[in-house]
């Protein structure tokens, strides 16, 4: 009988129960144990406590770049790699000794530091108007040397596209959308990096491009954005949405997570300085304008709704004023009203966010508010009141007076904006103050005034 003979007549379940009882479950429990140990430790070395900022080791550093000196230790070498700008401060020159130096006395141990620094600065590091090239120029020719045997970094060096220049982070977030990913965040997995590094510049395009033309808000788009926390990413990627929005029927019907996500993310857009881009393209900054000027809009229309349908309960009152609030007629909005008015406020879930720029607390406790409106240079006041006029003022004087006077902790009420020696007309004023009182067909009399008067057609 040959011995293929004998081997046909056992089964293949024979072979693998052989194979396996071939090593013991002890031996198997001790390979296993051991290479759990060698993954702690790989996970120790990347994530142990680099040295802290040393004040007195930068002094150190510094004097010596300062004499051109040619003696630094291990320490300071290593110091140089991971806390560069530090190091360097207003003396842009160092930037090119760092290098110098750091080939002279290279070790590749200082490749991980240095990588952590062009990360943690590679918008500097990738501008070729900035000194600090001259560490991402170091750090791409010892990872193109590199020969050593660190998983991560031969993988960073077989994958240095993602790297090699200013337009590597973009190819990151390209790959992660040819790849289908559901997120950017797929990039730490993908880049074998730790969580805590989502927050670094290097992100900043990686996020950028991968959001880039998207028509619906992604589930993790708060998620990421928080978690990233760079305001210009925010900015502009929220921007993006927000302008897509007036086209998009899709986005236009998310429009009230887009207004949570811009208050909650970026800030309120009477806020000054907010809604402007911290950067030098133009075309960023008047992107980030335009949807500055959307989101307030949004706001006006959203308290006009709001205040006519809780507080002022007139569908008429409603419907006229929301007309103008959509034809964006309406610049500026605030709401009048006393402690318990603002706890009101407070409970409407659209409103909540702008209490803080559109709320004028008084101190007289009463059973009313006013809805002050802004259109061209006129101050317009509804209120809460029953059958009650509008108040029309030719400039914001009023409402200036209330906030001083709430700012100096007086005495204040919500009939302080009423200027009883209005004269009553059915018409207002071409140039002056007037109470318009809400008479039948009130509505068309005022088209009228804002089409003569000031060339507003709604």
């Amino acid at each position: 009988m040959s011995m293929m003979d004998i081997l046909n007549k056992y089964e293949k379940s024979t072979f693998v129960k052989m194979a396996k009882l071939s090593v013991s479950l002890s031996l198997k429990k001790h390979i296993q144990n051991k290479a759990d140990v060698l993954k702690n430790i790989s996970k120790q070395l990347w994530n142990g406590k680099d040295p802290q900022i040393d004040n007195d080791l930068i002094k150190v550093i510094q004097n010596k770049l300062s004499t051109n000196s040619n003696d630094y230790s291990f320490k300071e070498c290593r110091f140089m790699a991971l806390y560069p700008e530090e190091i360097v401060g207003s003396n842009l020159d160092y930037y090119s000794k760092i290098r110098t130096i750091l080939e002279k006395n290279w070790q590749d141990s200082f490749l991980r530091r240095l990588f952590i620094s062009v990360i943690n600065h590679w918008d500097k590091v990738t501008s070729k108007s900035n000194e600090a090239r001259h560490l991402h120029k170091l750090f791409t020719q010892k990872l193109n040397n590199y020969e050593g045997n660190n998983y991560r970094i031969i993988f960073w060096k077989n994958n240095k596209q993602f790297f090699v220049d200013e337009k590597g982070a973009s190819r990151t977030g390209e790959y992660l959308r040819s790849q289908k990913y559901d997120s950017p965040l797929k990039a730490l997995e993908i880049l074998k990096l730790p969580d805590s590094y989502f927050s670094a510049p290097y992100f900043h395009d990686v996020i950028r491009t991968f959001y880039y033309g998207i028509t619906e808000i992604p589930k993790d788009l708060e998620a990421v954005l928080t978690r990233h926390g760079d305001l210009e990413t925010k900015k502009i990627i929220l921007s993006d949405l927000i302008i897509k929005a007036k086209s998009s029927s899709q986005l236009l019907s998310q429009k009230k997570s887009l207004q949570y996500l811009a208050l909650n993310l970026i800030g309120h857009p009477s806020n000054p300085g907010l809604w402007v881009s911290a950067g030098k393209d133009s075309k960023i900054d008047e992107k980030i304008k335009a949807a500055k000027k959307i989101i307030n809009q949004w706001l006006i229309e959203t308290f006009v709704d709001e205040i006519f349908t809780h507080f002022i309960n007139d569908p008429k009152r409603r419907n006229f004023w929301l007309r103008y609030a959509k034809a964006e007629v309406i610049e500026d909005v605030k709401v009048v009203g006393c402690r318990s008015i603002g706890a009101k406020l407070a409970s409407i879930d659209s409103l909540r966010e702008s209490i803080e720029y559109n709320y004028i607390q008084t101190r007289k406790n009463e059973n009313l508010c006013a809805f002050v409106m802004q259109i061209k240079g006129f101050c317009l006041v509804e209120f809460s009141d029953i059958n009650n006029a509008l108040y029309i003022y030719h400039d914001d004087s009023k409402i200036q007076d209330l906030e001083r006077l709430v700012k100096l902790k007086r005495y204040t009420s919500v009939i302080d904006l009423k200027n009883t020696s209005l004269t009553l007309s059915k018409c207002p004023n071409a140039n002056g103050d007037c109470r318009f009182g809400h008479f039948d067909g009130w509505e068309t009399q005022l088209d009228w005034w804002f089409r003569s008067y000031r060339g507003i057609y709604v």
